[in-house]
């Protein structure tokens, strides 16, 4: 697998910059890293350890109490004009339409995020995209798709816009092996065509086999951020590497 990188100089897609977010009985930060073109960043950490609340900050959903999110520079994820250039599949698929079926939940996406100018290429996309995932939905509404499904449903709707950034929550949860490995072959395609791509799971071998950097979150913070290969060392149990890591004692 290659690993890219932006080029010298050139603004990261994605740049976080002393992020927080503060709930009742949690923060969430200060947190600062970037996502390049073409690389893959790997987020992991443990049930409430602040991923989602993160990725929800980054692309708009929450407001941060300090610091800042800029996509392309200089732009803010808030911003309509900004949105078309993130795609981002929540960790839930209650989100989905689920009177519809999985083709008009992508056409109604492809007219969000491109317009009627750009719809039909998105539906074009989408077909692809469903395809190298070998996903054939059914002509049936989503409410009787099984979980897999859904999520597939739901990873083809945040990719189909060619998104300079990608931002998908635990996208392996409820796929069989094959089709995770189809999916970070697609993923590993997008950062090669130079998306920022960045992925917070769970599933420690998919991280391994397809990020380019591991970030490791841990009540709040981020506690290591580096290569695959310095975070997750080939012949090193990866649980006991995972646990060293959070706990802020690395091997």
């Amino acid at each position: 697998m290659t690993t890219h990188r932006a080029a010298t100089g050139e603004a990261s897609p994605l740049a976080i910059a002393d992020v927080s977010y503060q709930y009742p009985r949690f923060e969430l930060g200060p947190v600062t890293f970037e996502v390049r073109a073409g690389e893959i960043l790997g987020l992991v950490g443990p049930n409430g350890s602040g991923k989602t609340t993160l990725l929800e900050v980054i692309v708009g959903r929450r407001q941060p109490a300090k610091g800042t999110v800029r996509i392309a520079g200089d732009r803010d994820p808030v911003e309509p004009e900004t949105r078309r250039l993130l795609g981002y599949g929540a960790d839930s698929t209650e989100e989905l339409i689920s009177e519809l079926t999985a083709v008009e939940f992508w056409r109604i996406h492809a007219l969000a995020q491109a317009g009627r100018d750009g719809r039909a290429r998105c539906n074009e996309r989408a077909v692809a995209v469903a395809a190298s995932l070998e996903f054939d939905p059914p002509a049936q509404p989503i409410s009787t798709y099984s979980h897999g499904m859904k999520k597939k449903t739901q990873i083809v709707a945040s990719c189909l816009h060619e998104p300079l950034v990608v931002v998908l929550d635990e996208p392996t949860n409820g796929l069989d092996p094959l089709t995770s490995y189809r999916l970070g072959a697609h993923v590993d395609a997008l950062a090669a065509r130079g998306s920022a791509c960045l992925m917070a799971t769970h599933d420690l071998a998919w991280a391994q086999r397809f990020c380019h950097r591991i970030a490791a979150i841990s009540n709040g913070r981020i506690v290591a951020i580096g290569d695959v290969d310095e975070i997750f060392p080939t012949g090193r149990p990866l649980l006991d590497r995972f646990m060293a890591v959070v706990e802020g004692e690395l091997l």
